[in-house]
């Protein structure tokens, strides 16, 4: 279910520009965004922190269940989707 509700939003993009999902890990989190930011076609923003520093990125849903980030420093990750959940509403 998990899959697919990030799938959907993947699909068809949250209904203003934000962050629709995120991860993390001890001091580090992963932004996914809907915005395309410095990203080009397909892809969209990604900014991963652990509080000292950012780097900003551009991401891919990869089937069948993976995101794969190209960092911009050039560095590149691949997640499997069950790894993100969606923010929490404030």
């Amino acid at each position: 279910m998990k899959h697919a509700a990030l799938a959907l939003l993947i699909a068809a993009g949250a209904a203003e520009a934000g962050v629709i999902a995120i991860a993390t890990n001890e001091n580090i989190r992963l932004e996914l965004h809907d915005a395309q930011g410095p990203c080009v076609d397909r892809a969209r923003w990604a900014v991963i922190t652990d509080g000292k520093r950012t780097v900003s990125g551009c991401w891919v849903p990869k089937p069948p269940a993976e995101i794969a980030v190209a960092w911009l420093n050039g560095d590149y990750t691949t997640l499997p989707i069950g790894v993100c959940r969606e923010p929490e509403k404030l």
